[in-house]
């Protein structure tokens, strides 16, 4: 970070400095001696503010004024660098059952610790190319109101992204899910969506629910079973990761986090493949009593597969990277 105060315009100080998670800094006096260059005293100052990044990409020169306290890193801030990097919208495209709903994160492009942008920031927009198939409420949860094929443009200053949706009618058991999209429900009223794009060609897709007593391996140390399933999908792996919604049993209370363990194999010392649970994906329990999948930092789910779904902690189950998906 750069400052220059107010009352001598050629003094710069060049400053590194970690923002809180929230986007935050507190301004100590001892911060404010080396920006000022003499003793702090109270009083109202003036600051000019810009943020220089790695790749000597400059935003704009923000001015505000200031008494000691912990200030909020202004959202002008926040809008020079959006319009620098971009929005990082998830999920990237959407499909919903014509009842339902999900929640849209957007974050600005490659930025470390980026706010959360529906909610730490504001005047962010949403614009639906056709209202008779969805809406979206200001603090991005989209809910299906027909259906149909449309986008979300997503707005924050000079950035946009654009979210291709749709809302379809649920098919009952094994259905075949082309390259735009469907909606594939289970027995027990699992859903599967799969947004448009996650899939290259027909396929055949099916969810069917498990018991504790039909899983292949015993349950983690340090997690506590809730349910299962096993996912088919007939073209192996998906390029965008389903949103599940699965019904949660009894006596999970609303809010609770849970997470998706798959099947999965990975060698040990000697070379040899072992099979293990993959922690791939991570959920929340909501009012109406399914469990519905949030993804990041997670991958998603992306495979098909035996797959289980427990709270806790965690405890020996492998996290596998977002950006690189195993291949078992």
């Amino acid at each position: 970070m750069k400052y220059l105060s107010g009352w001598l315009e050629q003094y710069y100080t060049a400053l590194t400095i970690e923002l809180e998670i929230d986007g935050t800094l507190e301004l100590t006096p001892e911060l404010l001696e080396n920006i000022l260059g003499e003793e702090f005293i109270d009083g109202t100052y003036t600051l000019y503010l810009q943020a220089i990044d790695e790749h000597n990409l400059a935003s704009d020169i923000i001015e505000f004024e200031f008494t000691f306290s912990e200030i909020d890193l202004p959202g002008p801030e926040v809008l020079s660098l959006a319009a620098i990097y971009g929005l990082d919208t998830y999920p990237d495209a959407i499909t919903l059952p014509n009842t339902g709903t999900r929640q849209l994160s957007v974050t600005v492009d490659g930025l470390v610790d980026s706010p959360e942008l529906t909610i730490d920031i504001g005047d962010i927009s949403y614009t639906v190319a056709d209202e008779n198939v969805l809406s979206v409420s200001d603090e991005g949860l989209v809910t299906a109101t027909g259906v149909g094929e449309t986008t979300v443009t997503v707005e924050y200053g000079e950035a946009s992204a654009t979210i291709p949706v749709l809302v379809d009618e649920p098919e009952m058991g094994a259905a075949t899910v082309d390259e735009n999209g469907g909606v594939v429900e289970g027995s027990d009223g699992s859903l599967v969506m799969l947004a448009p794009g996650a899939l290259t060609e027909e396929t055949s897709v099916n969810i069917t629910p498990l018991q504790q007593q039909d899983l292949s391996l015993p349950v983690p140390e340090g997690f506590e079973f809730a349910t299962a399933f096993n996912l088919e999908i007939e073209d192996d792996k998906l390029d965008i990761p389903a949103q599940l919604a699965i019904p949660a049993p009894e006596g999970i209370e609303t809010g609770t986090e849970v997470f998706f363990l798959r099947k999965g194999a990975l060698p040990d010392e000697t070379g040899t493949w072992n099979d293990i649970w993959l922690q791939e994906e991570s959920g929340v329990v909501d009012a109406d009593g399914f469990i519905r999948t949030t993804s990041p930092p997670y991958p998603g789910v992306v495979r098909p597969g035996e797959y289980m779904v427990m709270s806790g902690q965690g405890g020996s189950a492998t996290k596998p990277q977002r950006s690189a998906n195993s291949d078992n």
